[in-house]
């Protein structure tokens, strides 16, 4: 946690103007700092828990995957144009019967919570764990997993206006090529420790 603590103090000064906005947030209220500090330290928690670098190492790509993907709802929203009964129909049908309300606080919670410990997530894997070659390539998989989502989210918004989507067809196969992408990143090979002199 020292070493997230860190690094999201530094992201809070000196990162980019949309990482700053999002970590600002964080430091709004005592209580929204220590939320934060309690989801990412049960996250790291699970990452360290085992001795094993290379299960260590499997764990932290699991988590920043994860943490991608409880992204992706908030990102669609902010950069769509889905406005009104189409962003309620849409947040309906992805949280079930939850008020539209609350569901919206929720996942922009998530959003916060998920970009400031992906920050750090990225952060420990680049720097500490030296996880260069996954890393690399984690920012293609957030790309194509934005897209597959909001290919996802533009079929759940015809379907609800009763029309067809007419990429609905390459729903499936995105999902599909997400899957294997995924597969071949989880099965990269572990970074060679250097050896002291």
């Amino acid at each position: 946690m020292d070493v997230s603590e860190m690094r999201i103090d530094y992201v809070r000064w000196a990162g980019s103007d949309d990482e700053r906005q999002i970590v600002n947030r964080l430091f709004e209220t005592p209580a929204s700092y220590r939320y934060w500090e309690s989801y990412h330290s049960g996250l790291m928690r699970t990452v360290g828990d085992d001795d094993s670098r290379g299960n260590q190492l499997r764990k932290m790509r699991r988590t920043r995957f994860q943490l991608i993907h409880r992204q992706a709802l908030f990102e669609f929203l902010k950069t769509s144009s889905v406005t009104g009964k189409q962003r309620e129909a849409l947040v309906g049908v992805l949280h079930g019967t939850q008020d539209y309300a609350k569901a919206v606080v929720a996942e922009h919670s998530c959003y916060l919570l998920s970009n400031s410990s992906l920050y750090c997530a990225d952060h420990l894997s680049f720097s500490v764990m030296r996880d260069t070659r996954f890393s690399g390539r984690l920012e293609h998989y957030r790309r194509c997993y934005l897209e597959y989502f909001g290919h996802y989210c533009n079929w759940i918004l015809a379907e609800s206006r009763g029309q067809d989507f007419p990429l609905n067809c390459l729903v499936p196969l995105l999902k599909q090529e997400l899957q294997t992408l995924q597969r071949e990143l989880l099965t990269l090979p572990a970074p060679i420790r250097p050896t002291p002199n």
